[in-house]
């Protein structure tokens, strides 16, 4: 997904959901240990992300390495995350 300008980087203070806000749209990755991903964004030294895929990967063995389960866009025409989620507590950028 190519993006205009991302707003805003929320992260939960557990590190299980990271929402973007993008103009336009909204994301929101769910998972553990997502705040260097996080921090990876906010740094602009994260190109992409995808969801775990058990096809293409062995799933991590370190409990404490990111681990993304699961990718969910919002756009405009859809409820937004703020309703459909707990919205994040601490914000990263």
């Amino acid at each position: 997904m190519t993006f205009a300008r991302l707003l805003l980087i929320d992260v939960r203070k557990d590190g299980r959901q990271i929402l973007l806000e993008f103009s336009g749209c909204s994301v929101l990755l769910e998972g553990r240990s997502l705040r260097p991903v996080a921090n990876a964004i906010a740094s602009y030294c994260c190109a992409s992300v995808e969801a775990f895929d058990p096809d293409k990967r062995d799933q991590p063995t370190d409990p404490e390495a990111p681990f993304i389960k699961r990718v969910r866009f919002y756009y405009a025409s859809t409820e937004p995350p703020a309703r459909a989620v707990e919205r994040p507590a601490e914000r990263t950028h």
